[in-house]
């Protein structure tokens, strides 16, 4: 069933599901409002037995349900794979045991990810024989075995032979195989990948999947054994999504998303545009405060979402505050930035400008930029300024799925698309002002 973030939950999405209910209300997914009512405050796919929700984000879209899920799950994954450090993860998006909580789907994307560019784990065991099919083994030979002698030379008619195979019954082979099988069935299609059958691979199947306990036990054994970092890795990793999948049943619900995907159109229009804000926000003064004896210290000050040039670094630098927000423009103006964030844009243009002319910038260019629905991939929604007009702030709006797209496919096209219209309407306004 396809939902939307924002909007009330009907009573027909959980019609006799009460427990879902709670346990959405419980991690977060849903809120209550002022007047009783449930809103979804969740971007992503919450699954309980037969029942599956896919709450799509915020912005009403023409595109099939379908299209914006796919969309949205892939730049979900892109984010979940880079969270930068100033931004709180979500436990639904994490796949790292060491984080904290996990998502059963998070775990699952990495382990099939994992599993299709390396395969599947295996353990080798050694067999030594006589006259065998495998290597000779030369010191054993000329140990054990007895060299009849032509000419002064030792001639071995028998010797020791090692072969190397698989072990078809190793435990840790055996639970790799079963859990991917059994997760990209449940998953898979969420994740955009195929089910996958390893019908073919000659390992014996697990009857019953043992309790996280004893696989826990019988993977600390394989460890012990185990050398490679990617071998320690994914035994830790199977350890853990036995571990969740188990408490994911328990409870009857896994999630995987997130309840603050404004980072994430954060991240999405970073892609479209660049950023360079690290190599920026040193230049931006944090204020100090003193005590009454006159003990000083800094305080964290504000960071810009993004800050990059726009072609090369003799034109504008642009100064971006990525919106995900539903904004109406006037005469029915409704769902803007407050004006502190119009304040903050402002604050930015005046510390950072004379850094950007120093480094050959020809000038600061500011801009909201809102999701956009329909139309070109950048397209002019309005302004901003106070008063008397001096610091006017652009407004732009991005198509919100291909600006997804460019984040989670690496989009090039989209990218170079994005910037030249960006600088398009920046130099339209340019040539507006100068024949005003």
């Amino acid at each position: 069933m396809f939902l939307r973030e924002g909007d009330h939950l009907s009573s027909d999405a959980v019609d006799h599901h009460h427990s879902l209910t709670d346990l959405l209300l419980e991690k977060g997914v849903l809120r209550p409002a002022s007047d009783g009512r449930l809103v979804i405050r969740f971007v992503g796919v919450a699954v309980a037995g037969a029942v599956t929700l896919v709450m799509l984000p915020k912005i009403a879209l023409a595109s099939p349900s379908d299209e914006v899920q796919r969309v949205t799950l892939r730049a979900l994954r892109a984010y979940a794979t880079w969270v930068p450090p100033f931004h709180e993860p979500s436990p639904h998006l994490n796949a790292d045991p060491d984080r904290g909580e996990v998502s059963g789907v998070a775990m699952t994307d990495w382990l099939i990810g994992d599993f299709l560019s390396h395969g599947l784990y295996r353990r080798t065991i050694t067999e030594l024989q006589v006259n065998g099919t495998g290597r000779v083994d030369w010191r054993r030979t000329i140990s054990r075995h007895q060299p009849i002698f032509s000419q002064g030379r030792p001639i071995y008619v028998a010797s020791a032979t090692r072969r190397s195979t698989a072990d078809a019954s190793n435990f840790a082979t055996m639970l790799h195989l079963h859990v991917v099988e059994t997760l990209s069935r449940e998953f898979g299609a969420l994740l955009d990948y195929e089910p996958i059958s390893l019908d073919l691979e000659p390992v014996e199947r697990l009857d019953v999947l043992p309790s996280a306990d004893e696989c826990e036990r019988r993977l600390g054994d394989e460890m012990r054994i185990a050398f490679s970092d990617r071998s320690m890795q994914l035994l830790n990793m199977l350890a853990a999504i036995v571990r969740a999948r188990e408490v994911e049943r328990g409870r009857e619900l896994t999630l995987y998303g997130t309840g603050s995907f404004h980072h994430v159109w954060e991240a999405a229009c970073g892609a479209v545009c660049g950023n360079e804000v690290q190599d920026w926000t040193g230049m931006l003064p944090a204020p100090v405060w003193r005590s009454a004896n006159g003990e000083a210290q800094n305080a964290e000050t504000f960071r810009p979402d993004i800050v990059a040039p726009l072609t090369d670094r003799t034109g504008p630098l642009l100064i971006a505050d990525a919106k995900y927000y539903r904004a109406s423009p006037p005469p029915r103006l409704s769902g803007i930035p407050g004006v502190n964030d119009v304040a903050k844009q402002v604050w930015y243009k005046r510390y950072l400008g004379d850094t950007a002319t120093l480094r050959g910038f020809s000038g600061i260019e500011n801009v909201f930029l809102f999701p956009g629905t329909e139309g070109p991939l950048v397209q002019r929604w309005g302004t901003v300024d106070f008063p008397d007009g001096e610091q006017r702030i652009d407004v732009f709006t991005l198509d919100f799925l291909q600006a997804l797209r460019a984040y989670a496919d690496r989009s090039e096209k989209i990218v170079n698309e994005g910037r030249r219209g960006m600088m398009a309407l920046i130099d339209s306004k340019r040539g507006q002002r100068q024949h005003d």
